[in-house]
């Protein structure tokens, strides 16, 4: 989507900051490798089982 001209948010629970998972991949680096192919994006730390947490980024989203 970013390849076509989206801007495109990114949301999740880990960051650059957080990562502790024996997994890779995080919010902040998928947008770096946005940017890096000439995207734009934003990422946003939520947890998408917390209600609260995915109305929040839903109406950030809406407001941006």
């Amino acid at each position: 989507m970013a390849k076509a001209g989206a801007f495109v948010y990114v949301t999740g629970r880990t960051t650059s900051a957080s990562s502790s998972n024996p997994w890779t991949g995080d919010i902040d680096s998928t947008i770096r490798e946005i940017g890096q192919e000439g995207g734009k994006g934003s990422a946003i730390c939520c947890d998408h089982t917390i209600d609260a947490d995915t109305e929040s980024v839903i109406q950030r989203i809406a407001e941006e």
